[in-house]
């Protein structure tokens, strides 16, 4: 009974999602959230794989599904009251994007794909999670990799003309 009004309704329930939805349920809320951030291990595994395979979509997805998911049990299950310093699943997904980052630096990824992981990072820039409090935490670290990936190319086309 608990765990069918628990289901969320916001957002279609597919399995992936039901399954990440689980690692938020709130009986893995502890100090720091860590038993969250240990569920997620498994995933940023999973991260890396598809990105060394070249599956850069699906790798996307895949953190935009668990970032989705982190912002709204952030606020929801009120997160933020069981940490002080440390919030570990945004350090296990600040790992997980670290990854992500180095593939993009890398030039592998295709503009399609990084396009659709931008415009996913945007959906959960608003969110309340991010604008009332900065979390999932890797949303500046993304908008920093962006502004200091534009700067570059600024850099280097300015190199070219002349």
């Amino acid at each position: 009974m608990e765990a069918e009004r628990q289901v969320r309704t916001d957002v279609e329930m597919t399995p992936l999602k039901e399954e990440i939805e689980a690692v938020f349920n709130p009986r893995n809320i502890d100090d720091d959230c860590d038993k969250i951030s240990g569920l997620l291990y498994p995933y940023e595994v999973q991260i890396g794989d598809l990105l060394d395979k070249g599956k850069y979509h699906e790798a996307f997805t895949l953190f935009y599904e668990i970032l989705e998911s982190l912002s709204y049990h952030f606020v929801r299950d009120e997160h933020y009251c069981h940490f002080d310093d440390m919030y570990s699943p945004g350090y296990t997904c600040g790992d997980m994007l670290d990854a992500i980052v180095k593939k993009l630096k890398d030039g592998v990824v295709a503009e399609s794909d990084l396009k659709y992981l931008s415009e996913a990072m945007d959906k959960v820039s608003r969110m309340e999670a991010y604008e009332d409090y900065g979390s999932p935490f890797v949303i500046s670290d993304w908008n920093r990799f962006l502004r200091e990936s534009s700067a570059d190319n600024s850099t280097t086309k300015s190199r070219k003309k002349k």
